[in-house]
């Protein structure tokens, strides 16, 4: 759609002003060569402006992910979270929320520095994204080294998912070095 409008407002200036050139090299004697100067003047205008309006809307949709992502893990953030729990709240279905932290995480920065927890993050992370994805439930980064999972159904699938989060984040964070 900021395509479309992007070029309507293209064809918006460049066809009244194709008009007015045309009016004045039938009604005026107008030299071809300024005639051709001028439209192309016209068109590079507007090929700037539908260029800027794209990397504008660029900048606006990568705004609004880092809004609801963790930089980190690429995870939902708090915010994400309190969004699809409002999105939930209609469903008739019961909704399932897990949340988890990392064990003795301050420890893991303390001893081995800020690089390693960041790659213990992230290494939890890109774990519950594997646990997560296929079963259709979502997972999210609440800050520091707090998460979330959110899923549609009962205890059930609360107690499978949890099975298939601490069996991923165990084998990933085992392989993050230090």
């Amino acid at each position: 759609t900021d395509s479309w409008r992007g070029l309507v407002t293209l064809a918006a200036v460049l066809i009244p002003m194709g008009m007015t050139f045309g009016g004045l090299a039938a009604t005026l004697e107008v030299d071809r060569t300024t005639l051709l100067l001028a439209g192309a003047v016209v068109v590079l205008f507007g090929v700037r402006e539908l260029m800027r309006s794209r990397q504008a809307q660029g900048l606006v949709d990568l705004l609004a992910d880092q809004a609801l992502h963790d930089p980190l893990t690429g995870l939902g953030n708090r915010r994400a979270l309190a969004e699809r729990l409002i999105e939930m709240s209609t469903l008739t279905t019961p909704v399932t929320v897990l949340t988890l932290d990392v064990d003795r995480f301050k420890l893991v920065n303390t001893e081995f520095g800020h690089m390693i927890g960041d790659d213990v993050l992230a290494a939890v992370g890109l774990a519950l994204k594997e646990a997560t994805a296929p079963v259709g439930a979502r997972a999210f980064r609440l800050g520091g080294d707090e998460f979330a999972v959110l899923a549609v159904g009962d205890n059930d699938i609360g107690l499978m998912l949890a099975d298939r989060v601490r069996a991923a984040v165990l084998r990933r964070t085992n392989e993050v070095p230090g």
